[in-house]
């Protein structure tokens, strides 16, 4: 691997795993993490150019780097010692067009760590057989459809369970269905339910939940992504239900399980086309107002009532 790095992408949990696994060849003592949102330029080329005081390989992490002093960055990577090792970490997107990007990619190494979409549930299936069996067990097929009903298809959310659920089947070697459902419904962070009551219009329930995830302090933004998932699909289930496509073929349309298409048939009677469309637009409301400096419980608190055609609890 080069001695200059390029991370970036949404997925930021596939972007620590990388970063693990490269810390682990150095001496903690010669690993220094920068927060370059909150530093200048000079910090970094400081970092970049001094040898560690007790010498042998230096690794610089640097995230969320400004963009100032850019001749300034290349100059000091050019002249990079062979024994340090620099890792740039940008949790997003990054500027191609930028001479920052092109000379790593000409130099060094750009990768980008990209989330999985709705499409690519065979991905999400084997990611989850392969993390089981890094925690030393197996999972069913059915088991591993299910976890992804409930949790979605954020990494560190599956990891998370995965290990959650590893934990309590104990010295068993497989995670049958019955753990992944028991566990979501008794566990403490329940956005399974959490969803399926907003799904269901009931209004305290989704409240209820909201309130027990907050406590558990689940990230706002990671509940409205969830239920974004949930609309987006019930409404393309819905457009190809009335085309008169059967469970198989919209599985086989929207690159999804048929395990997971059936739920959703289960559910899209109770909506219209246009109701659907209407939450989804709630939602991209919500996310506008939260990017826009909204509080992101409040916005949550404010859209669930919303989205239960109900009344905000208390008016």
């Amino acid at each position: 691997m080069s001695n200059i790095n390029l991370f970036y992408g949404d997925e930021d949990f596939l972007i620590d795993e990388e970063v693990k696994k490269i810390k682990s060849g150095f001496s903690e003592l010669n690993i220094e993490r920068i927060d370059g949102s909150r530093c200048d330029i000079g910090r970094v080329i400081s970092a970049i150019s001094t040898m560690p005081m007790l010498g042998g390989e230096h690794l610089i992490i640097i995230e969320n780097m400004e963009d100032d002093g850019e001749e300034e960055l290349l100059l000091a990577l050019q002249n990079l010692d062979k024994g340090t090792k620099v890792i740039f970490i940008f949790y997003d997107g990054v500027d191609k067009r930028k001479k920052f990007y092109k000379f790593i990619e000409r130099s060094g190494e750009a990768r980008e760590f990209k989330g999985l979409s709705e499409w690519e549930q065979d991905k999400a299936l084997a990611w989850i057989v392969g993390r089981v069996r890094h925690y030393g067990k197996k999972i069913s097929g059915q088991a591993a459809n299910i976890l992804i009903e409930i949790v979605g298809l954020n990494l560190r959310m599956l990891d998370k369970e995965t290990e959650k659920i590893v934990t309590y089947i104990g010295g068993r070697d497989i995670i049958e269905a019955a753990d992944v459902e028991n566990l979501a419904s008794s566990g403490e962070i329940d956005a399974y339910a959490f969803s399926n009551a907003v799904r269901d219009k009931d209004l305290i329930g989704a409240m209820d939940s909201l309130n027990k995830l907050f406590k558990d302090n689940e990230d706002p933004h990671m509940l409205l992504s969830l239920l974004a998932r949930l609309y987006r699909m019930l409404l393309q289930v819905k457009c190809l239900e009335m085309e008169g496509m059967s469970q198989y073929e919209i599985a086989s349309r929207l690159r999804a399980k048929p395990f997971f298409i059936k739920k959703c048939m289960e559910r899209t009677g109770a909506f219209t086309q246009e109701e659907l469309a209407g939450k989804i637009k709630m939602l991209h409301f919500a996310d506008l107002k939260m990017k826009s400096g909204s509080p992101p419980r409040l916005t949550m608190e404010m859209l669930v009532p919303e989205l239960c055609n109900g009344k905000h609890p208390g008016k």
